[in-house]
C-alpha cells in the first residue's frame, strides 16, 4: 500500500524486493517513508520512520526470549 493525503494505491505482487517500490514510485523520493524493517523497504526516502507496530512485536519478542521485562517498559 502507498498513500499520501490525496490517494492511497493497493497493489498486489508476490514480492516484497525493493525494485516493486521502484516502480511504483517511478522515480518519486517522498520526505518520509513509513514501513516495516525489511531491509527492501529501506533508503526509499530523505527519512525513514519505522511501523511502530513491529517495533512493539520486536520488543515483546526480546522480551520473552530474554526473560526481561524491562524492555516491555519501552
Amino acid at each position: 500500500m502507498f498513500r499520501c493525503e490525496e490517494v492511497v494505491v493497493h497493489h498486489v505482487r508476490a514480492t516484497r524486493r525493493g525494485g516493486v517500490v521502484h516502480e511504483i514510485m517511478d522515480g518519486h523520493r517522498p520526505a518520509v517513508w513509513l514501513s516495516d524493517p525489511y531491509s527492501a523497504q529501506q533508503g526509499h526516502a530523505a527519512r525513514q520512520q519505522t511501523c511502530l507496530g513491529h517495533l512493539a512485536r520486536d520488543i515483546d519478542h526480546a522480551a520473552i526470549i530474554s526473560g526481561s521485562l524491562a524492555m516491555t517498559r519501552l
